[in-house]
């Protein structure tokens, strides 16, 4: 499955290649609920940034991340699997130096661990993503 030429969607496909284009961020979105995941990626997408893949679970997001090298992941704190947001979110930037977002339906589960980084509440819109990336990226 495909959107909007998104490689690597729910880590069924390979992870894009590097395309290298300066002032584009390589983005990975880690999202289980499918209308949101096709949300965040016409929307980041709509900013000028290229979507390496999309994963809706944190084993799927490390093998993408592997291959696609983000500089941004957006992701949700509550995902399928074993392996958390917050969890997933510190191995990513571990292991890729990457900056994080991330999303999440239940505030309850906002941690300190995490303040440091980008977090808005679901549902978001554009208006939200777009100041919310600039800012993450700009740091």
């Amino acid at each position: 499955m495909k959107l909007n030429g998104a490689k690597g969607v729910f880590g069924d496909d390979e992870a894009g290649a590097d395309l290298g284009v300066w002032g584009m961020a390589r983005v990975l979105i880690v999202e289980d609920e499918g209308i949101l995941a096709m949300n965040l990626v016409e929307m980041v997408e709509g900013m000028g940034h290229e979507v390496v893949g999309v994963a809706d679970s944190g084993a799927k997001a490390l093998k993408l991340a592997d291959v696609s090298t983000p500089d941004l992941v957006l992701l949700d704190i509550v995902i399928k699997g074993e392996t958390d947001g917050v969890t997933l979110g510190n191995l990513l930037h571990q292991a890729h130096g990457c900056m994080l977002i991330y999303i999440t339906g239940s505030p309850e589960v906002l941690t300190a661990e995490i303040a440091h980084w980008g977090i808005l509440n679901k549902p978001l819109s554009y208006e939200e993503l777009a100041p919310a990336i600039e800012a993450v990226l700009g740091s």
